[in-house]
């Protein structure tokens, strides 16, 4: 079986290590490292931008130049320059898999002209996040749920969005899931050890954030419980981990509250073969979206064994269910401040909440989520071949 994927964001090694946009790409990426595991010819069509070395998989990647000019609806060019890439690719590939509309809208004529399945996997609410182009998005999003041969959505609360938004009844669920065996606890030993590393001492209180610098991320969120924590917890650290077109907010805030900057260390970008070195120095994750499809950094943090404090929205509801972690209403940065004070004075909360996760965690490991693509694939394939 051939498969070609096409996503704009897809992980590559740059100087500094492996780079990925987002979410979607790590979790394209581990499907095809599977598919590849178990014999599939497996192809991806992906951007790039400037800082790119090299691939990092064995599988064929046919990349496209892509240049971000400071606004988010500019990676929309991506998806133009793959459609154009799209009219050299070999014509045998059996599947087409798309990953969020732009994707799908570069491999439609392509899908078309070979006259093979094109199947959409919806990583989060795309068109809802763009609300500078609303209903623009809205439209394109409705084409390419209503034109793909199937629609995959990486959560139920997703399901059931799309599924209300766009009256499509055969929407399938296949959820998120993470690397146990690279995002899991360490010993005190070692933490100590990795925070010396990376000179955060060995003495703080490490509140940890990772993803996208972006609005719907609810960064602000953070921001403006670090005065209520940092009042009661003078060695508080707030790790902000990631980088994106919003990051202007979190220095905007600093500029504010001079006084609360010590209590901030800002990555702006760290390769995510790394991610798990920095999960493992802290000692509270913080997810403060107001969207999501199935947070990655979500399972990658409660993997890690760390207790996570979440923003209240369904998404977040499907990972976290109060006893292996807590939520908060969006913008009750009172309540967001409580949880973070509770896990810092409860120890035996904290590392229950943690051990929780970890349990939880496990359960999404990858081996159902593959195996309902394959059932998938393996669908079409009979329809074609019958």
């Amino acid at each position: 079986m051939k498969i070609c994927m096409f996503v704009l964001d897809f992980p590559y090694k740059t100087n500094k290590g492996m780079v990925s946009g987002g979410g979607a790409g790590i979790i394209v990426k581990q499907l095809c490292d599977a598919l590849y595991d178990r014999g599939l010819d497996v192809s991806v069509v992906a951007g790039k931008l400037l800082d790119y070395k090299e691939e990092i998989v064995p599988y064929k990647v046919y990349r496209v130049s892509n240049i971000l000019f400071g606004f988010r609806e500019s990676k929309g060019l991506g998806s133009v320059l793959m459609t154009f890439k799209s009219f050299s690719l070999p014509k045998d590939f059996d599947i087409i898999h798309s990953h969020n509309p732009p994707a799908f809208l570069a491999s439609y004529i392509f899908s078309k002209k070979i006259d093979r399945p094109n199947i959409l996997t919806m990583h989060g609410p795309w068109a809802d996040l763009r609300k500078s182009a609303r209903p623009l998005a809205c439209l394109i999003e409705k084409f390419c749920i209503t034109h793909a041969d199937a629609v995959v959505a990486v959560s139920h609360s997703l399901k059931k969005r799309l599924e209300t938004k766009y009256r499509r009844k055969d929407i399938l669920v296949v959820q998120n899931w993470v690397d146990t065996s690279i995002f899991k606890p360490i010993s005190i030993r070692e933490k100590k050890r990795l925070r010396e590393e990376f000179s955060f001492g060995e003495d703080k209180f490490i509140v940890v954030y990772t993803g996208r610098f972006v609005r719907e991320k609810r960064i602000e969120d953070i921001l403006n419980s670090i005065p209520l924590v940092a009042n009661k917890i003078k060695n508080a650290l707030f790790l902000l981990v990631g980088g994106g077109f919003d990051q202007k907010i979190i220095y905007d805030w600093m500029k504010k509250k001079p006084d609360y900057s010590k209590h901030i260390r800002i990555i702006p970008s760290l390769p995510h073969d790394k991610v798990p070195l920095i999960l493992n120095v802290a000692d509270v994750f913080v997810l403060p979206s107001e969207e999501e499809g199935m947070s990655v950094s979500l399972l990658e943090a409660m993997a890690s064994g760390l207790p996570c404090i979440v923003s209240d929205i369904p998404a977040n509801k499907e990972l976290i269910n109060g006893k292996n972690g807590s939520f908060y209403r969006l913008g009750d940065v009172f309540t967001l401040s409580k949880k973070i004070l509770e896990c810092y004075n409860n120890f035996k909360l904290k590392q229950e909440f943690g051990k929780k996760a970890r349990k939880t965690a496990m359960k999404f490991s990858g081996n159902d989520q593959i195996n309902q693509y394959l059932k998938l694939y393996d669908s079409y394939l009979r329809l074609r071949y019958r």
